[in-house]
């Protein structure tokens, strides 16, 4: 099994969930560098780390076993965004509460699809944030990059690595 694994992709792609699942299996620390600095628990060496963040990736993507890049459609990523949104509003944990943030953010996604790679100036260069530039930054690891698109893919991953570790 791998003790260091990178999970990289847009918004709603199920970068966080996944994490969480991997990480419980794996039995090492999980972290969501989106919201994070960059954490003690990676120090130690045994870790799940995942986030749409392209700024300041490469460390973690030469130290990872595994890269998963979850390349969710929009199809699939909008609706998820949605339900998380309304999810975390009714329980009052959104930290981005209202439908004016919501329908924004929302907009703005087709632009991950569509736009040109760029790389970010910064870590708040959320307009580097692309599909285009997320394949660019995985390309020199191409070797360690598991690319999913759906969550069948996604099942099929999780039980391989199972079996191949049984």
């Amino acid at each position: 099994m791998p003790e260091r694994v990178y999970i990289a992709g847009g918004a709603g792609a199920g970068k966080t969930r996944l994490g969480r699942e991997l990480a419980r299996r794996l039995g090492v620390p999980h972290c969501d560098w989106d919201r994070a600095q960059l954490p003690d628990v990676v120090a130690g060496g045994r870790w799940v780390v995942e986030g749409a963040h392209l700024w300041a990736i490469e460390p973690f993507l030469r130290a990872a076993e595994v890269i998963v890049w979850l390349d969710a459609p929009i199809t699939r990523t909008v609706p998820r965004i949605i339900l998380r949104h309304a999810r975390l509003s009714a329980c009052g944990a959104n930290p981005h509460p209202g439908l004016w943030k919501l329908a924004r953010f929302v907009a703005r996604q087709p632009v991950y699809y569509c736009a040109r790679a760029r790389p970010p100036r910064g870590p708040t260069d959320w307009d580097a944030l692309t599909r285009a530039q997320t394949a660019r930054t995985l390309e020199p690891h191409a070797a360690r990059v598991v690319r999913l698109r759906r969550p069948p893919q996604v099942r099929a991953w999780l039980e391989a690595l199972d079996s191949a570790h049984a």
